[in-house]
């Protein structure tokens, strides 16, 4: 069982969870655990830990990688991030309302995830969506969740790239003709 390399661009907090899990499942010790981190580490993730002393506990190391690899927004600063949020150039649905539920987290953590999904995620999701027809469609759907909210922008996504196939095919002069 192995996990893959974390050099500092892609998401700590999923790099760490899937290390954990490994190190459950393999029913690792704290020190096979950090083994198994640095072994990992490269990049501008490796250097983090090299000014560290020899021995380090797990929990140093990763507290470390958190601080520099990890954003950690104050209540207030997610609430205004949240509210401000909107769909990155070449974000996918599921990365925006990834980010939403993150956000809404930060802002309320003692409320339950379907709670913070209700009151904070959905709003800002459908709000940020980059796609003005799609936000409309989902705000017209009674008693939607987060799940039903995805499922249905992915299908106004792929009409929408259909209808666009077909018009791209229409104005293609007929040879026959």
């Amino acid at each position: 069982k192995s996990i893959g390399k974390f050099d500092g661009t892609d998401d700590f907090e999923v790099f760490q969870m899937q290390l954990e899990l490994v190190a459950r499942l393999g029913d690792w010790n704290e020190n096979d655990t950090l083994c198994h981190l640095m072994a990992s580490l490269s990049g501008e993730a490796a250097k983090v830990l090299l000014c560290l002393k020899d021995h380090i506990s797990y929990d140093e190391a990763i507290d470390r990688l958190r601080r520099r690899f990890v954003v950690q927004l104050d209540p207030d600063q997610a609430r205004r991030v949240l509210y401000h949020l909107e769909q990155r150039q070449g974000e996918t649905i599921e990365e925006l309302a990834l980010r939403a539920e993150r956000l809404a987290a930060t802002i309320a953590p003692w409320k339950t995830p379907k709670n913070r999904e209700e009151i904070l995620v959905l709003p800002a999701f459908i709000d940020a969506l980059g796609d003005d027809e799609i936000s409309f469609e989902l705000r017209k759907i009674d008693a939607l969740d987060l799940n039903t909210a995805l499922r249905r922008a992915r299908h106004l996504q792929c009409l929408k790239e259909m209808q666009r196939t077909r018009q791209r095919a229409d104005s293609i002069p007929d040879e026959t003709d």
